[in-house]
Parts: C-alpha cells; sequence; structure tokens
C-alpha cells in the first residue's frame, strides 16, 4: 500500500510517523486508519525499532475524526480503539510531538503513547462532547491519565512501564 496520508520514516532505532492531511488539519479517515495499521504491522516486525515517535508536524497533530467523510446508511464510522490499543501495548516507548491541534480521535491517538511532549501552541479537547456523542476511543477509557504538567511538558500515563523502567516522570 502506497501511504498517502501518513509519512514514515525509519532511522537508527527510531521510527516516526507524521500524521499528513495538512488540509483537514490531519483528521482521520478511513484511509488514514488502514495506513496505521500496515505501518503497524511493519513495526511488529521491525524490532531494531526501539522507540516510535507519532506527529502531526508543527502546525497541528490532529483534530480526530474526518467528520466530512460519509458512509452508507446503517454502516458507522469505523472505531480506531483495537488499532491504537496495540500501539499501548507494545513494550516500546511511544511518544507524541504535540503542536496545534490535538481534539477527539487526535487525543486518543496521543493518550496511547506514553509520553506526549506539547509545545505551547497544543490545545486539547473532546469536542464531540458538545454534541452528546461520547468519545469511540482511549479519550474515555483513560482514567490514569492523571500527571498533566502543562505546556510544553510531558503528559505521563503508564505507571506500569515506570515500574518497569521504561519511562520516567517528569516531575520527579
Amino acid at each position: 500500500m502506497t501511504l498517502e496520508t501518513l509519512i514514515y520514516e525509519k532511522k537508527e532505532g527510531l521510527a516516526v510517523i507524521t500524521l499528513n492531511r495538512p488540509e483537514s488539519l490531519n483528521s482521520i479517515n478511513t484511509r488514514m486508519q488502514a495506513e496505521l495499521k500496515v505501518v503497524w504491522e511493519d513495526l511488529e516486525k521491525d524490532r531494531k525499532i526501539r522507540v516510535i515517535l507519532i506527529t502531526g508536524g508543527t502546525k497541528c497533530f490532529s483534530a480526530g475524526a474526518d467528520i466530512k467523510e460519509t458512509f452508507p446508511p446503517g454502516q458507522s464510522r469505523p472505531s480506531s480503539r483495537d488499532q491504537f490499543k496495540k500501539f499501548e501495548d507494545d513494550d516500546r516507548p511511544f511518544l507524541a510531538a504535540i503542536s496545534g491541534f490535538c481534539l477527539g480521535g487526535g487525543l486518543e491517538l496521543a493518550l496511547c503513547c506514553d509520553l506526549r511532549l506539547a509545545t505551547p501552541s497544543a490545545q486539547f479537547g473532546l469536542p464531540e462532547l458538545r454534541f452528546g456523542s461520547r468519545g469511540r476511543g482511549h479519550a474515555t477509557a483513560a482514567p490514569d491519565c492523571r500527571h498533566h504538567q502543562g505546556q510544553g511538558n510531558a503528559l505521563h500515563r503508564r505507571p506500569h512501564r515506570r515500574r518497569r523502567g521504561l519511562t520516567d516522570r517528569a516531575d520527579q
């Protein structure tokens, strides 16, 4: 599969996944979900990669689900939860570099990462809640995301990795 919505680079033990739909603020559509699955399958095979970085570039991490994408009657938007769970369960550190909007499904993707680094311009939110819809992924299933250090600092989420010595909290 040719990647159209992602830029995927590997170098010296580091994989960088860049969400690449700037015209739609990196909104997540079914094509991006399929491409994330392809990238994940490659990462599962390549154990030389020790760290994975997910970014949306300098202007926007992700505005969440692509609400312009339509589905036939009776068919709903596929959930990214299973795919994001694979990222969360991997034993390698996942980092999110966040700038600009990090909303809805984009926030859920960031919450799957071990460490989130945000610029002062980063804005986090779940706009779907204003419309009476609950989140479909990790934003509503992340009760242990308690260590919010503020703009420009890390948000640490996975204490089980800290116990295994895989991560450190930024506030220690």
